[in-house]
């Protein structure tokens, strides 16, 4: 059967839209071979220039250079994403301070991905995030690429998962999701749905483990007792939120996405990526489909901050 989600609902596909003169200024760097770099913010949900590097001598200076052009640039109140030429392809550099509000951090992080998927993932290397202008340097990204690993997936199956998406083909048990990140559900992913569904638990905390989604928690947890037990590492945690509304309890399926600042840009990437897959693969297994919303801290999984989710009591977009 073929799944048709809801457009933007929440907030998907996650992060800012890249628009026609988002694009068009990136095929303008390219053509220049006098750009070194082009600065982007992020405004109402879309990108919005800020400026640009040139080069003064092409394909002569070193690459030291380019990061010290691109920390230059960086203004240390405000988080901002750097498309810098990197070799043959470009590089995006993510500058989020922990002084910058959690939600903004929150929404460039997420929006780094569909940045690159809007320009065409094919053109990148792997992302670097950083918190300082200090730490923006090629030695600093050398370590954080050696220490990340070889990729999870290929350009072309991530920028199948980032790009604007509204259906998902599903197949047969075990369900496997075309295109994108190819993930499968495994039948221990299944068990823990089922006992879900039937209210056996409250909470499924999950991951991937290459193309699978495993289970690394199936229980009854209260919610104040759940952001104790969440380590450093991004999570997808599917949570049935008993809460107390107008003088009557109510029930509330809820998918977080936890990725705690510590993780790496690219653990995040894939989770945030693959949003839209792990929706449907929760559709097909018979769930309505949950209220979504992004934590980059543990502190922010508590009853106050999830009912404040919920139900805002100001328009401030807290899902993604």
């Amino acid at each position: 059967c073929v799944l048709t989600l809801p457009e933007k609902r929440d907030g998907f596909p996650p992060g800012a839209t890249v628009d026609e003169a988002t694009k068009k200024v990136f095929e303008e760097a390219e053509k220049n071979e006098g750009c070194l770099f082009v600065k982007f913010s992020i405004s109402n949900d879309t990108f919005k220039k800020e400026g640009e590097g040139k080069l003064d001598s092409p394909g002569a200076t070193p690459q030291e250079e380019h990061f010290a052009a691109v920390s230059g640039s960086i203004s240390e109140s405000a988080c901002s994403l750097h498309v810098m030429r990197f070799g043959t392809k470009w590089l995006v550099v993510l500058f989020a301070p922990s002084s910058a509000p959690l939600s903004q951090r929150s929404m460039y992080s997420l929006s780094t991905g569909t940045l690159k998927a809007g320009l065409g993932c094919d053109k990148f290397v792997n992302d670097f995030c950083v918190v300082s202008k200090d730490a923006c340097t090629l030695s600093a990204y050398t370590h954080t690429r050696k220490k990340q690993g070889p990729d999870m997936f290929t350009a072309q199956e991530v920028r199948a998962a980032q790009a604007t998406m509204d259906t998902a083909t599903m197949s047969q048990s075990p369900v496997t999701l075309a295109g994108a990140c190819k993930i499968e559900v495994p039948p221990t992913f299944v068990t823990a749905i089922e006992d879900f569904k039937e209210n056996k638990t409250n909470t499924v905390a999950f991951t991937l483990a290459g193309s699978q989604l495993a289970v690394k928690q199936s229980s009854n947890t209260k919610v104040e007792d759940l952001a104790k037990q969440l380590q450093e590492e991004p999570l997808y945690v599917l949570l049935r939120f008993a809460h107390e509304r107008e003088k009557a309890t109510c029930h509330k399926d809820l998918l977080l996405l936890y990725c705690p600042e510590k993780a790496t840009a690219l653990g995040k990437g894939a989770l945030a990526a693959c949003k839209g897959q792990v929706l449907a693969a929760l559709l097909s297994l018979g769930l309505s489909l949950p209220h979504s919303i992004v934590a980059v801290e543990a502190e922010e999984i508590g009853v106050e901050h999830l009912l404040d989710s919920l139900y805002p009591k100001n328009p401030i977009k807290k899902t993604w």
